[in-house]
């Protein structure tokens, strides 16, 4: 789009609020643009003067990027690599809020002091998000500088800036488990004979969305009911878990009467996306789209809608009492309840340690049965 093109459209929006969520920049002229609404075929951006911008979607999409400093963008491509979605996507809203915040200073990295992130961090905790936060944010740009100056002689100015003064708890969420019957009513409830094989697979094994998401093929032995994975958000490695019966039943279903209408045959990946034009290098399911099978399935269950509320999350947003992750916590709280031990669980989950098992168990577990290690001599 050609800048006398752009200012067709322009209109004026003074007095006029919108809820800003990300910034873009013009591949063509390198203006930066607010994104204030999408609708079915045209985009509304504002401008650093506060005007309104109107561009086609298809516009939008061929002459727009979304915009961070290149420095950013490196390190949360190299986060994306090691990370899951809800920690790089953390890491990400915080530089985020940095790359704003310095735009609207003027400033660039080399500006960055200890004293300026301090401002910056303050300036967050009075007018932009609450301490928990804020906190995090600052972690995020921490991690940044330790990348970026990894081979630098130069000191990490986000290291000499005091957080001891923000209230860094967080807020107490309800961790709910599901029955076997209730998971069973669930993963029957799901939509597509693909997200009833996720959801199975998931709820029978314990795997993250993630792993589920990646899992791929020549690595399910249908015979021994297992799968090999390599294992997300931890350093444990590769590990393999193991599913029932009915689970098998499932994934043989969708394998052969399913799995071919969603991409070629010959893709590494168990769980392939319907539309492979959407993916530049993987041709597996998205988590995305897990998650939205997983809700699709939930708010379809009758058995378990006592069970579905919402809380308030330290941002002010609601959360659902019942997400993906529930699966894997119910998995956790049935093997502890069926007389596995917590040593074995924490293998098999691909847990670092033991407090973290622990973590998934309900809070009434008798102490006995949550420290056991195996044999009781």
């Amino acid at each position: 789009m050609t800048n006398s093109e752009m200012q067709i459209c322009k209109t004026s929006v003074i007095g006029m609020k919108y809820r800003i969520n990300n910034s873009y920049r013009d591949e063509i002229t390198g203006e930066r643009f607010e994104l204030a609404k999408e609708k079915d075929d045209e985009v509304i951006l504002v401008d650093s003067d506060n005007q309104k911008n109107v561009v086609t979607k298809e516009e939008f999409q061929s002459d727009f990027e979304l915009s961070m400093r290149s420095e950013f963008v490196d390190f949360i491509e190299h986060q994306k690599a090691r990370k899951e979605k809800g920690t790089w996507g953390n890491r990400q809203s915080g530089l985020r809020k940095l790359d704003k915040w310095m735009n609207e200073k003027g400033l660039e990295l080399p500006d960055l002091s200890a004293k300026e992130l301090d401002k910056w961090l303050t300036w967050m905790v009075n007018n932009e998000v609450d301490e928990r936060t804020a906190y995090e944010y600052m972690t995020s740009v921490r991690l940044f500088y330790d990348w970026h100056l990894m081979d630098e002689d130069e000191k990490n100015p986000a290291r000499n800036v005091k957080t001891k003064w923000i209230e860094k708890n967080k807020a107490k969420h309800t961790k709910i488990t599901l029955s076997p019957d209730e998971i069973s009513a669930l993963v029957e409830s799901a939509q597509t004979m693909r997200g009833k094989a996720m959801l199975s697979l998931m709820a029978s094994t314990g795997l993250r969305a993630k792993e589920c998401c990646e899992a791929k093929l020549e690595n399910l032995d249908l015979d021994e009911r297992a799968l090999t994975v390599d294992t997300v958000k931890t350093d444990f490695g590769e590990r393999t878990v193991y599913f029932d019966r009915k689970t098998r039943r499932v994934l043989k279903k969708y394998i052969r009467e399913y799995r071919e209408k969603y991409a070629e045959t010959n893709d590494e990946y168990l769980f392939l996306s319907r539309n492979i034009n959407q993916h530049t290098e993987h041709p597996h399911v998205s988590t995305d789209r897990l998650r939205q099978e997983f809700i699709d399935a939930v708010e379809n269950c009758e058995e378990i809608q006592d069970k579905v509320k919402f809380e308030k999350m330290n941002d002010g947003r609601e959360r659902c009492t019942i997400t993906s992750h529930i699966l894997r916590r119910s998995f956790s709280q049935a093997w502890v309840d069926s007389g596995g031990d917590i040593m074995s669980l924490k293998n098999h989950q691909g847990w670092e340690n033991l407090e973290t098992a622990k973590e998934y168990l309900d809070e009434t577990v008798d102490r006995d049965i949550r420290d056991r290690y195996g044999l009781d001599l």
